[in-house]
């Protein structure tokens, strides 16, 4: 196994809580945001949509660097990911505005729906080969039930605003999650023990220094 210190860590988002998630277990990273349109297709199926996002946001960040870097490319590691609310075959989207978050926690209220990430890892070595590997995570989460007032108090806080689904399970929506299956950290919106089995098993790379 290679220790990941060996690589440049590239995380191709600007989403603080997977910043946050990175952090927690001793990565080292910078940040590249891709320039890319995360527009669902017409029909197109929630984890298809979630794994195209993904692997097309680090395929975007591997062909920029090789765009700027050229013969002067370092073996690079680049870590993208799209996290996606499912209810009933619909993607939860983040709210427009606060009505549209009301409207949406109003839907997910004493119901189970599932969070689905894709997750990708793309390697891009010194001579610009690039490999990527992908999988989708899944995670089914069970709200409360909960009155108009109280999800319109929520929504008042402001935390809703700019969360897929409306919530935030990190945050002061924890308190309405009557029920996890699965991965919390794929909730927040990066599945720490999904990428950390890709990065073993499908590049043999260590989280740390010595195995």
């Amino acid at each position: 196994m290679i220790p990941i210190s060996q690589y440049r860590f590239i995380l191709g988002s600007s989403s603080p809580r997977r910043h946050d998630l990175l952090r927690q277990i001793g990565v080292k990273f910078t940040v590249i945001k891709p320039e890319f349109d995360e527009k669902r297709l017409s029909g197109e199926d929630p984890v298809v949509y979630a794994l195209r996002n993904s692997t097309s946001k680090g395929l975007w960040v591997a062909q920029e660097l090789i765009r700027r870097e050229g013969n002067g490319l370092t073996d690079t590691l680049i870590l993208s990911a799209d996290t996606i609310v499912v209810l009933n075959g619909d993607v939860l989207e983040k709210p427009q505005d606060e009505a549209d978050a009301v409207r949406m926690l109003g839907r997910l209220s004493g119901k189970t729906h599932t969070v689905v990430t894709g997750l990708s890892l793309t390697a891009v070595d010194r001579d610009r080969r690039i490999t990527e590997r992908s999988q989708a995570v899944h995670t089914a989460v069970t709200i409360k039930p909960m009155p108009q007032s109280e999800i319109e108090a929520y929504v008042q806080t402001g935390e809703p605003l700019d969360k897929a689904g409306s919530y935030a399970i990190q945050g002061k929506g924890a308190y309405m999650v009557s029920r996890i299956d699965g991965s919390y950290t794929n909730v927040v919106g990066l599945p720490l023990s999904d990428m950390v089995d890709i990065l073993e098993k499908e590049f043999g790379i260590w989280l740390f220094e010595s195995n």
